[in-house]
């Protein structure tokens, strides 16, 4: 075969796109975004969501190794919140009702869960150390924020997957 002739190269490139295209399909169905509606809050009931919510939590409990956080819902919009972690009360609230309407993806929502959970584990973590989860948050702010946003994004894409291909969602 003649590499100068441009078939060689041509013949290359398409089995690395067909691989590429393979491996995004099997691996973590990401292209499918490309061809179907993402699914948002609103294509579930709210009980369906809850328990969603359960079950994300507990997983996450059980990747951390921790106790399951108290959470709720919550009218967190004069607040200008979707979620907030209340360390005085260990608990987790959302905004439910607002992510509703605004027409949610569910990916965001596990990524919001995530990143309040990130909180409240945080605050366990200083606790066990003997400090003061508001001192400290208060302190550092920036970075408990900063951190919570990486691990959400993380772990949230990372969780909302598997829970897709192993069809929970």
């Amino acid at each position: 075969m003649d590499i100068s002739s441009g078939k060689y190269v041509v013949g290359v490139i398409f089995l690395v796109i067909l691989y590429f295209f393979i491996r995004e399909i099997y691996r973590d169905r990401r292209l499918f975004g490309l061809f179907k509606r993402q699914k948002t809050l609103r294509d579930y009931s709210k009980t369906e969501i809850t328990t969603l919510t359960e079950s994300l939590i507990i997983d996450l409990c059980n990747m951390y190794g921790t106790n399951v956080p108290k959470w709720g819902y919550n009218n967190l919009r004069k607040d200008k919140y979707m979620g907030v972690y209340i360390g005085q009360l260990k608990t987790i609230y959302f905004d439910y009702d607002y992510l509703y309407e605004e027409q949610t993806y569910l990916a965001n929502w596990f990524v919001l869960v995530v990143h309040e959970f990130t909180h409240y584990f945080d605050h366990i973590t200083l606790e066990n150390e003997g400090k003061d989860w508001d001192k400290m948050y208060l302190s550092r702010k920036d970075f408990y924020e900063s951190r919570a946003d990486d691990n959400s994004l993380k772990v949230g894409e990372k969780l909302y997957l598997n829970y897709l291909r192993d069809g929970n969602i």
